[in-house]
């Protein structure tokens, strides 16, 4: 908080402010927010050509010194900063409209929520209650993250409208203990060509800091009350997008995959592949394992795109310390749970063997079984719902 007062002191906000009503006390909607959308982001170039009014005026001429302390903040203790001024970052050199806008409202919005922060409790985590224990109740793959001590979301915005090159975003986020320790939301350097490709990317880029992670537990497994001698368990990732979960685990490569090879096997790799290994090379550890979930539970999306509010309030609870009311959120409150049911009544199936069960529950759990042989998942042994993972049942070789 006193990082944010300095700030907003050292640029004089109060005055700017005043100084745009006239010399008269500003209005306190004009001082403050409580986040940073506006509705001029859902049309960005309908008011490219918008005059700047004093304060935006008076943002532009400081704009380099607000966007370095932002920086600083949001890399430390403000990762909620880090959607919004990833874009406001792209104007350093000719800040333009939009820019200036993002900034103004960054300003607002740290003026109201000058005392947020990241909270580290030892349990009764937010992502851990409302999210983790959510997702691996009602979908029978996700019952072992449950049980994880980390945890990764990743997600990609594809094909960004107010980027002049149609560049997506990637945002990702890993817990630990329930806990944010690190995150991102940063601009793909290339332009994906479909949502494909876009999700691979996040995935990638998420995929590299869990494997160092993933090494990190395993050269300190004491910290995390891990035996010695023995790798820890995969990271699981997080995404909502089925055909980048498909393509990540899919040992093959298809006509429309090709050319994400390189990715796509760095996922691949990662998860501990040996479809290209000889018989004497010994098979890799796994570090990370992909997994499939509802958008609505996706924390990641809160890092790759512009949020409105009542979206922006329902993911940033999980970030940081910002307060939410479900019941103040007309998209919420016409939804039963927080978290999409399951397509199935699982209990029905907890004694059919595991050939009845993949196929009717196909939808839900979202792995690709058609192009792999059926002696790879066909079994007479009733499925334990309990253990239950895809990974036993869908191995990462031919």
């Amino acid at each position: 908080g006193a990082k944010v007062r300095e700030l907003l002191s050292k640029i004089s906000w109060d005055e700017i402010t005043k100084k745009r009503a006239g010399n008269k006390n500003s209005p306190k909607k004009d001082l403050t927010a409580p986040t940073p959308w506006c509705p001029e982001f859902a049309n960005v170039k309908a008011n490219e050509t918008r005059p700047l009014d004093s304060r935006q005026e008076a943002i532009r001429d400081q704009f380099r010194t607000i966007v370095g302390t932002m920086i600083y903040l949001s890399i430390t203790v403000r990762p909620d900063l880090c959607p919004y001024l990833n874009k406001a970052c792209r104007g350093q050199a000719d800040p333009k409209r939009l820019h200036i806008v993002l900034v103004e409202r960054l300003l607002m919005y740290l003026n109201h929520t000058a005392n947020y922060g990241l909270v580290y409790k030892r349990n009764g985590n937010a992502v851990d209650t409302q999210i983790v224990a959510p997702l691996a109740d009602q979908y029978p793959e996700l019952r072992r993250i449950k049980d994880s001590k980390y945890i990764m979301f990743t997600d990609a915005n594809f094909a960004d409208a107010s980027d002049e090159r149609l560049r997506s975003t990637t945002g990702w986020c890993l817990y630990c203990y329930g806990c944010l320790i690190s995150w991102k939301s940063t601009r793909q350097t290339i332009t994906a060509k479909s949502t494909l490709e876009s999700e691979i990317i996040a995935a990638a880029s998420a995929s590299d800091e869990a494997c160092w992670f993933h090494c990190l537990i395993e050269s300190l497994p004491f910290c995390f009350d891990f035996p010695d001698g023995q790798p820890p368990p995969p990271v699981p990732v997080l995404m909502d997008n089925t055909a980048a979960l498909q393509t990540s685990n899919h040992p093959m490569t298809t006509q429309a995959s090709k050319h994400l090879d390189l990715r796509v096997f760095r996922i691949r790799d990662a998860q501990g592949d040996a479809t290209a290994l000889g018989p004497d090379e010994e098979k890799p550890v796994p570090r990370i394992r992909c997994y499939w979930c509802p958008t609505k539970a996706n924390v990641a999306d809160f890092f790759s795109k512009l949020l409105e509010r009542c979206d922006y309030q329902r993911l940033g609870r999980f970030i940081v310390d910002m307060p939410y009311n479900a019941s103040a959120d007309v998209e919420e409150s016409t939804e039963i749970n927080y978290i999409l049911p399951a397509v199935n009544d699982w209990p029905e199936y907890q004694s059919q063997p595991h050939q009845l069960y993949l196929a009717q529950s196909l939808d839900s759990l979202n792995y690709c079984l058609k192009e792999l042989p059926s002696e790879l998942y066909m079994s007479p042994d009733p499925l334990d719902i309990a253990n239950f993972d895809p990974y036993d049942i869908l191995p990462m070789s031919n």
